[in-house]
């Protein structure tokens, strides 16, 4: 049974929480604004301090003035969209049976030429001993709820390549994926798994590229901070900037100097500083 009232006393508390939460991060998306602003006319300087800089998690690099912006090209008269986009149901050893299923999603939207859309899926259902037990540098385990959706993305790339190669398109055409494109869940893992996975990721690869069609991730709500990192070695008072050895970590004063933009990530601060089209 659910105690509603004890609950509701919590949602009330969790309330108050995320409203004073929510002021401080307003106050630290506009500082990141200004900090964004004020490279306009020393690009050159902030480029130069990031790539003196030390530390142990990823920056961008500014190739361009970081304040440079760009509008976007004219959209062609017609243009084909391909996308998949997986989900799953983990395996799970208190059901009847030992098993995963992976069903894809995919689209053919074509814009401008009035062709009917392409909307389908499609289930794949895992039950034999060699889905459900994998050998990796010579340890034989269950499959994970990792290894799943590791599985789930290589059959959406897989699907993505099959409708890109399907048939030959006289407009552009552009494959969108979900999520991001760079690999960062093999890092950690046995060898053998992450030449498996890199290789179907890989072969999916090269044969858009054959066909002559870009592919995107998309991620509808990203987490990136790689320019507010930037940002934030820029308000380092220290040249070069050593992050794992910052001297301000040890000092008295709880705040150290980059600390007024953590948190902030780079979506939202694109969102205050780009126009509509930029």
């Amino acid at each position: 049974m659910l105690n509603l009232g004890a609950v509701k006393r919590q949602i009330d508390a969790m309330v108050v929480d995320r409203k004073s939460g929510s002021d401080d991060y307003a106050d630290r998306v506009g500082r990141a604004v200004k900090e964004w602003a004020r490279w306009r006319d020393e690009s050159q300087l902030l480029a130069d301090k990031v790539a003196k800089a030390k530390m142990s998690w990823l920056v961008a690099r500014p190739i361009d003035p970081v304040t440079t912006t760009e509008g976007l090209p004219t959209r062609p008269k017609a243009l084909t969209v391909i996308a998949t986009d997986g989900s799953q149901i983990f395996p799970d050893r208190n059901e009847v049976a030992t098993c995963f299923l992976v069903n894809l999603g995919y689209v053919v939207i074509t814009y401008g030429t009035g062709e009917r859309p392409i909307l389908d899926s499609e289930p794949a259902l895992f039950y034999a001993d060699a889905d459900l037990y994998q050998e990796w540098s010579g340890r034989k385990s269950v499959i994970t709820r990792e290894q799943v959706g590791h599985r789930r993305m290589a059959m959406e790339f897989t699907k993505l390549t099959e409708l890109a190669e399907a048939e030959e398109r006289s407009q552009p055409t552009v494959a969108m994926s979900d999520g991001t494109l760079i690999l960062w869940m093999l890092e950690g893992k046995p060898l053998a798994f992450r030449r498996s996975t890199l290789q179907a990721f890989l072969s999916a690869m090269d044969r858009l590229r054959a066909v002559r069609i870009p592919v995107c991730g998309y991620i509808s709500d990203p987490g990136g901070s790689d320019v507010i990192k930037t940002l934030r070695v820029g308000m380092c008072p220290e040249n070069p900037t050593h992050c794992d050895r910052c001297p301000w970590m040890s000092g008295e004063d709880p705040e150290i100097p980059c600390d007024p933009i953590e948190g902030v990530t780079d979506a939202v601060l694109f969102k205050r500083v780009l126009q509509s089209g930029e």
